[in-house]
């Protein structure tokens, strides 16, 4: 089963994407692009710097998750009102409704030379329902991504 098959049957349990909540935001990444950056920091990082991962768009659970339902060719998500999702599950919406942690990936860019090869949520989400419907193949980005410059 591929990673948009529980969205394209309206099982995805992503109970951040259920809410009427536009006030969550958060910084994305793809995985490749995390492994790239953080092979870039081991390489090129300064000792006792911290680095944000982050693609180059910000956005809340409730449109990334609504995207990955078009780009899947399902409805969008079932929407809750924000009591309910509190009362049903408490954890998860302690950080998913009032979540807002807007990052930048400057210092990453600007010192190790890293780029995220998938620069918004939305490039990442196509490449992955390219690489499950086998439209096409799951680009490689290489060691340090696609967009990174050696130093």
């Amino acid at each position: 089963m591929s990673v948009a098959t529980p969205v394209r049957r309206r099982q995805q349990v992503v109970v951040a994407a259920t809410l009427v909540c536009a006030a969550s935001m958060l910084g994305w990444v793809h995985h490749t692009d995390a492994a790239a950056a953080t092979v870039a920091a081991l390489e090129h990082g300064r000792p006792g710097r911290a680095y944000n991962v982050v693609d180059d768009h910000p956005a809340g659970w409730q449109e990334v998750y609504s995207a990955m339902a078009a780009a899947c060719g399902a409805p969008p998500p079932p929407r809750l009102p924000r009591w309910l999702f509190r009362l049903v599950a408490p954890y998860v919406a302690s950080f998913a409704v009032d979540t807002f942690i807007r990052v930048s990936n400057a210092r990453a860019t600007a010192e190790l030379g890293w780029r995220p090869a998938y620069p918004t949520y939305h490039a990442g989400i196509h490449a992955m329902v390219a690489a499950t419907t086998k439209e096409e193949p799951w680009p490689s980005p290489g060691r340090l991504g696609a967009g990174t410059r050696p130093a």
